[in-house]
């Protein structure tokens, strides 16, 4: 019960603005499934449904409230405190429920559009939700649909609502629908390398039975390895599909596309196009030609046991693309932008005038003016962490006659530092493409995160040297000039 009760301040006041959400939506879950297990009682355990919630009253009547409340309390304290070591960090607690708040009408970043939780989930993890709803229809079928599945349902589903009405959402969101999910795939999963009996209908009038299903258990495994090799040919095939799609102009209409085409260019495009169709009558036809020999079951199962490690081989891959081989490509959702190359460059520029002006310490003073990109809880602050006298000031006037400013994006022909200056600009950030996805690429973008082009508005700022600084007149010729 401790364990629950810290848990539960984990999540609501520990973790991050979606903390609270989460645990409103998994007690709506509980108390929803409850009542769904409450009219479902009478046909499923032939008592009536006041039982349950009985039961449910008794159980809540017997917790240690006060106990729990105690120990809610206590880990909240303890460790936003850092065992009363910071104090300060109690504020930490207001600013993530502020932050909370805040999501119903404002977005995480500014470029973020509406329903990104949703849209998150359909675009990472699709196959799962494919699988999730095969489970709930199998589990419920088989009647092993109880109040745990019920509640890992309504909890997948009101994620789902919340990561699209939620303006706060981010695709990160998707991952509270993935764990129900996971839950109920799991579950089903146990049904589908389950031996069941089969009846083999050799031929007409030779029909086999193998009451406990192990002497020919093989068939589902030899039949899910040909729906696996089936799905990977389908998925080549759809991503020349898609960067054949591409090579149509945007806005063409149906006669253009169409003549696009036909195009020798575009044979590829042609040839992919004809075996995407029949790689997907080969699997319709193989699962028909098992289900008269083997039946219905042993051909479900295989097809479920193809998708299912079909699915958690390209989630897995998915999820490395995107964490790894794809952490700079503005093409990917996950991020609402990218750094770029310049922001390496300018740390590493920073390092130079350093190891000149404080002998290789961060000590060199530098200020910095917020602005569009410019923030001190953003990439240039992380950028400028090591270096201890950063000043961030709100205007240009505070910056001018500092010996190392940086400042955002500004019309150089009407900026005035109050000297002379030398001056470059870093391209330091791009924000997600991903978000303005034409309709005739987005086989492409969903398969390979290709777009037509990757060129879009860059977040700049630049770093400004005062002349001495940039001449690195030693400490004495300063001191001689009257220079601060």
């Amino acid at each position: 019960v401790l364990w629950l009760a810290a848990s539960v301040a984990g999540l609501i006041l520990l973790s991050d603005s979606g903390g609270p959400l989460l645990a409103a939506i998994m007690a709506l879950a509980a108390w929803l499934a409850l009542w769904w297990s409450a009219f479902r009682a009478p046909d499923e355990v032939d008592e009536s449904g006041e039982v349950l919630f009985q039961n449910a009253r008794a159980w809540l009547q017997i917790l240690p409230w006060r106990t729990m409340l105690a120990a809610f309390a206590g880990i909240t304290i303890v460790a936003s405190t850092l065992f009363m070591l910071y104090p300060a960090g109690l504020g930490h607690v207001g600013n993530l429920l502020a932050n909370t708040l805040a999501g119903f009408v404002r977005p995480a970043a500014a470029t973020m559009p509406p329903g990104l939780g949703l849209a998150g989930l359909l675009v990472y993890e699709l196959g799962f939700v494919i699988l999730a709803l095969a489970a709930i229809v199998s589990l419920m079928r088989q009647g092993r649909f109880g109040y745990v599945q019920r509640f890992m349902a309504i909890w997948a589903l009101l994620a789902a609502v919340t990561g699209l009405l939620y303006r706060g959402a981010t695709p990160a969101f998707a991952i509270w629908s993935v764990l129900p999910m996971a839950f109920l795939i799991a579950d089903y999963a146990l049904g589908l390398f389950s031996n069941i009996p089969v009846i083999v209908y050799w031929t007409e009038g030779f029909v086999e039975q193998d009451a406990s299903g192990q002497r020919y258990a093989w068939i589902k495994y030899a039949i899910s390895l040909l729906i696996i090799g089936a799905f990977v040919i389908v998925s080549v095939h759809l991503q020349e599909i898609g960067r054949g799609l591409q090579r149509i102009p945007v806005g063409a209409g149906l006669g253009d596309a169409l003549a696009t085409m036909r195009e020798p260019i575009m044979a590829e495009f042609r040839y992919s196009l004809l075996f995407f169709f029949v790689t997907l009558l080969f699997i319709v036809i193989s699962l028909m030609l098992v289900a008269s020999i083997w039946g219905n079951r042993t051909m479900l199962q295989a097809l479920g046991i193809g998708f299912f490690v079909y699915v958690i081989g390209t989630s897995l891959g998915g999820g490395w693309q995107t964490a790894v081989v794809h952490a700079s490509n503005p093409a990917e959702y996950w991020y609402s932008a990218t750094t770029e190359p310049d922001a390496y460059l300018l740390r590493e520029t920073l390092y130079e005038i350093s190891e000149r002006e404080s002998g290789g310490e961060p000590l060199i003073s530098i200020v910095a003016v917020r602005g569009t990109a410019l923030e001190d809880d953003g990439l240039v602050g992380w950028l400028l962490r090591d270096y201890p006298n950063t000043e961030y000031v709100g205007t240009f006037a505070e910056a001018a006659r500092n010996p190392i400013v940086l400042l955002p994006e500004v019309d150089v022909n009407l900026l005035n530092l109050g000297g002379d200056y030398v001056g470059q600009p870093f391209e330091i950030m791009q924000p997600t493409l991903a978000y303005d996805v034409s309709l005739v690429d987005v086989v492409a973008w969903m398969g390979q995160r290709r777009l037509r082009s990757f060129v879009g508005n860059k977040y700049t700022v630049s770093l400004w040297l005062r002349q001495d600084v940039y001449d690195a007149l030693p400490e004495e010729e300063r001191e001689r000039l009257g220079i601060d």
